[in-house]
């Protein structure tokens, strides 16, 4: 027999002539000192006993009083959720081996005496405990929390994360003893009348498992939370699950922080001052710091363009410092973000500057980039330094609203670059429909009056040139005058304005043919007439075949939408299709060169691609595709 003293046991004996109880619970006690011994006559004595009391192995009697008898104990006690060594003893003369296996009865004993049950059941109930773990081991050992309550919701059994939760809940620390026996809603009255109360409640009721996920606000805990029901009570598993849903939760406002940049930035009735300034309190919000700031640098100047936070002499928009008093010097130099939750801890050497003679304790910084190079900083400001670092979301995040500002910085510097060219272009216009129109228009003049007064066969080719002139100044005009923010863009009917330019070209010589399902675009329907009566142009500049005539057909694309311009005429080598829509590009000594200019030029106004190749007929075939139908 293994000497166990110094290990106590408790050991509950049950049935069995009174007497004869006491003498075989004295002889155990003195046969194994560990064991404390009770005994109780019935097994409702028994249930009523393991509830309320700490017991490690449970002995009994086959028969009990009553119509009970051992095994039907152990199977109660199992159905309420209490499992704890059991061993059954029954008479010599009764063979129950069979159904106490099948029940789940760990070990058994037969009787005979007194003293000779003594001894052999001593061993038997060390084994009973020590070899072979019974599930309350098992339960006792597991991390999750598990409870068990009766069909009267009176605690049967805690393990010990169960005792542990449940006495945070508390407002006193009962010990699991202290808990057996009392009832689920008056130990934790803050659960009555909560959803864990309708689900365990419907849970008995249905006697059908449930699972569910609840939060503790007492001990500020989340749980997934199952329940297996029984006639004989629940049993009430508590899985916790705050880590999960901390992080879901941070997930969720991650993105609604996300969703809240969007709108931002797309908020079309807003300045670009006013979004960055909104962003600017997201972020402080977010980051918990005071200011936020968006700076341009430009050389060693360093100007507050926006600032959002409370009124401050210096930290106020339109303020110009010197860079290297800033900590955004580091951020220019480094074209890196910069994070200091505490200056005077992470970057010592900066406490010299005005912005920690300002109180500035942490910072948070990212460069503005236009054009590859760092053109300010979009940063946040605290008077207080930080207990713990920056987290990779708090970085991102500044990366990313200062990535839009500097997209939007560089669009703005090309719209502002966009004007100065269109300016420029409407000046050139200017000059050329003024200063040489009206030149051009006094030479057609005298050139009339000449030829009224001699006959000469220099008129003809001083005609000849002013049309060139003419010619020339019209398509420069064109050429100056075509844009994106010039075209009004609206539906237009291919083959109607194909057969409108093909009229305006003027070519009596050659044939049309539009093909059917042409459909629509969606295009500045004069210059889109201007695309087609070039292309119509350039066709019959180029001629018909020599074994007939000129033939273009306008139909729509196999893949896509768009449209083609397709000739029979001599087609245009491979090696120069890349520089046709180049300005100057002709093939004749009388060509301005501006034709197929004009022609790149509308399509790259639409947002549109041509591309050329050859047409079936051995000719040129202009393909235009991008531009949107309907």
């Amino acid at each position: 027999m293994t000497d166990r003293s110094f290990d106590p046991l408790s050991v509950l004996y049950v049935g069995g002539d009174e007497r004869d109880a006491e003498r075989l619970a004295r002889g155990l006690e003195a046969a194994v000192p560990a064991f404390d011994v009770t005994t109780v006559q019935s097994g409702d004595e028994a249930v009523e006993y393991v509830r309320t009391t700490h017991v490690n192995c449970v002995v009994s009697r086959q028969q009990l009083p009553g119509s009970d008898d051992g095994i039907a104990l152990q199977q109660t006690l199992t159905d309420q959720g209490i499992w704890l060594p059991f061993v059954l003893v029954p008479d010599e003369s009764v063979d129950v081996a069979a159904r106490a296996v099948e029940a789940g009865v760990d070990r058994y004993c037969v009787w005979t005496t007194v003293e000779e049950t003594v001894d052999s059941l001593a061993s038997v109930i060390e084994d009973a405990v020590a070899e072979s773990p019974p599930q309350v081991d098992l339960l006792d050992r597991m991390n999750d929390a598990f409870v068990a309550v009766d069909d009267r919701w009176r605690f049967t059994y805690l393990n010990s994360r169960g005792h542990e939760i449940l006495t945070e809940a508390l407002e006193d620390d009962p010990s699991i003893s202290e808990i057996r026996g009392r009832s689920l809603w008056e130990t934790a009255p803050g659960i009555v009348g909560t959803s864990f109360e309708e689900h365990c409640r419907a849970a008995m009721e249905s006697q059908r498992q449930r699972s569910f996920e609840s939060y503790y606000d007492r001990i500020d805990r989340w749980f997934d939370v199952r329940l297996f029901p029984s006639p004989a009570g629940l049993s009430i598993y508590f899985y916790e699950i705050t880590d999960r849903r901390e992080y879901e939760q941070t997930l969720e406002h991650r993105e609604e922080v996300l969703r809240q940049i969007y709108r931002i930035i797309a908020d079309t009735d807003c300045t670009f001052e006013a979004k960055v300034e909104r962003l600017l309190d997201l972020g402080r919000a977010e980051l918990g710091m005071e200011y936020g700031t968006l700076s341009r640098v430009e050389g060693t100047e360093y100007t507050l363009s926006v600032v959002a936070g409370p009124d401050h002499d210096v930290i106020a928009p339109g303020g110009t410092v010197d860079l290297a008093e800033t900590n955004c010097e580091r951020v220019v130099e480094t074209e890196s973000h910069l994070a200091l939750p505490s200056v005077a801890e992470d970057a010592p050497e900066l406490t010299d500057r005005l912005v920690y003679e300002l109180g500035v304790e942490s910072y948070l910084g990212a460069p503005i980039f236009v054009d590859e190079e760092v053109d300010g900083t979009f940063c946040f400001y605290d008077f207080e330094p930080r207990s713990e670092p920056f987290s990779q979301w708090e970085l991102t995040l500044v990366d990313l609203m200062g990535s839009w500002v500097s997209y939007e910085r560089a669009r703005e510097r090309q719209r502002v670059a966009l004007e100065r060219e269109r300016d420029r272009l409407d000046a050139v216009a200017g000059t050329l429909s003024h200063d040489l129109r009206n030149p051009l228009t006094t030479a057609n003049l005298r050139l009339e009056l000449v030829a009224e007064e001699c006959n000469s066969e220099h008129l003809a080719e001083l005609e000849t040139a002013l049309e060139r002139i003419d010619t020339l100044v019209d398509d420069v005009l064109s050429m100056a005058r075509l844009g994106p923010d010039a075209l009004d863009l609206t539906t237009v009917q291919l083959d109607v304005l194909a057969n409108r330019a093909w009229e305006t070209a003027g070519a009596p010589e050659g044939t049309l043919r539009t093909a059917d399902g042409l459909g629509t675009v969606v295009a500045d329907e004069g210059a889109l007439q201007q695309l087609l009566e070039n292309l119509f142009a350039n066709a019959v500049e180029h001629g018909a075949p020599e074994d007939g005539d000129l033939l273009v057909r306008v139909g729509p694309l196999d893949e896509g939408a768009g449209f083609y311009v397709a000739d029979n005429g001599p087609g245009i080598p491979a090696d120069e299709r890349e520089e046709i829509f180049e300005r100057g590009y002709s093939t004749r000594s009388d060509g301005t060169g501006f034709g197929l200019a004009i022609v790149g030029r509308i399509v790259d106004a639409h947002d549109a691609e041509i591309s050329v190749t050859e047409a079936e007929t051995g000719g040129a075939r202009f393909e235009i595709s991008g531009l949107p139908s309907r």
